[in-house]
Order: C-alpha cells, then sequence, then structure tokens
C-alpha cells in the first residue's frame, strides 16, 4: 500500500502545486524609471531577471496625476520596458499579473529632474587670415599637401638608393 500511495503523491502533487500557482516577484531594487523626456515620457524598465512568475506575465502601469495608463507583456527572461506619460515627482503603480492570477503591485516614483538633452555638436570653427602681400612679391604657398608620388617616380628613387648602396 505505501508503494501505491507514493507513486499517487509523486504524480499528482506538481499538479496540485500548478493549480495553486506561483507568486510574481518583483526585484524592486532592479526596476529604474528615467527622468521625464521633451515630449512628456518616461520609461519603467528593468533588465532580465527582475520579474519572476508564471508566464507569459502582463504589466500595466498607471498614473493618476497624468491620467494616463499602459500595458504590455513582461518578457521571457523576466525583464520589461513600458512607456508612460508623467511629469516629475508623479508616482507610478505597476500591477503585474500572472499566467495564473496572481498579482504583485509595485509604486515607482519619478525623479524630480527632468532630462537635458546634450546640446547639438558643436559646428566646427573655421578660422581664415588675412594676408598682405607687396605688389610684385609672389603670394605665399598654401599649405596643402603635395600630391602623391607617381609609381614611377618611386621606382626611380628606389633605384637610385640601391645604386648609393643604401637599399641591397
Amino acid at each position: 500500500m505505501k508503494p501505491y500511495f507514493l507513486f499517487l503523491l509523486l504524480t499528482f502533487l506538481p499538479c496540485v502545486a500548478v493549480a495553486g500557482g506561483v507568486d510574481v516577484k518583483v526585484n524592486k531594487d532592479a526596476v529604474s524609471v528615467s527622468p521625464v523626456d521633451p515630449q512628456g515620457l518616461v520609461t519603467v524598465s528593468a533588465p532580465p531577471g527582475a520579474v519572476l512568475g508564471m508566464q507569459p506575465i502582463q504589466i500595466t502601469a498607471q498614473n493618476k496625476k497624468a491620467n494616463s495608463a499602459v500595458a504590455g507583456t513582461v518578457m521571457p527572461d523576466g525583464g520589461f520596458l513600458i512607456q508612460i506619460q508623467a511629469a516629475p515627482k508623479d508616482s507610478i503603480k505597476l500591477v503585474f499579473i500572472g499566467a495564473d492570477g496572481k498579482k504583485k503591485d509595485l509604486k515607482v516614483k519619478v525623479s524630480k529632474i527632468p532630462l537635458v538633452l546634450p546640446p547639438q555638436q558643436m559646428q566646427q570653427e573655421i578660422r581664415t587670415e588675412t594676408v598682405t602681400v607687396p605688389r610684385g612679391e609672389p603670394a605665399p604657398e598654401s599649405k596643402q599637401a603635395p600630391a602623391p608620388r607617381s609609381d614611377s617616380e618611386i621606382i626611380s628613387g628606389e633605384k637610385n638608393l640601391g645604386d648609393s648602396g643604401v637599399i641591397e
């Protein structure tokens, strides 16, 4: 009788565990919120492994002050990225719902400091010089790179060096 009971226990125990579901777990330290961008959006994200639970896990972000809500799905690796309308100092409520219906709530705050975009690439400054040349004098030569030498000039130079004993 004992082996039969052990067999039933091992057969049905995984089914009971699946029916009970797996709690959604969120590593709150891994969740980050970007500053507000010029379009009034923030990006809430987490790296792979930050959200664990029965896949697929749905995510809903809600900002009551901005009267905004968006929904998405956590990636299979446990990471996510979602954008929502927000202002500095707003609170965003995140709700994670696993495939088994288990929920986990998390509140995140938007930074007080708005996103400052770096200035556009500075244009290169061009300097010009004015040179006065006395009459009858030739104009100074420009500082351009010399034209490349032809192959025949290079070969004749090598022959001259070879004749002089520099190159063997």
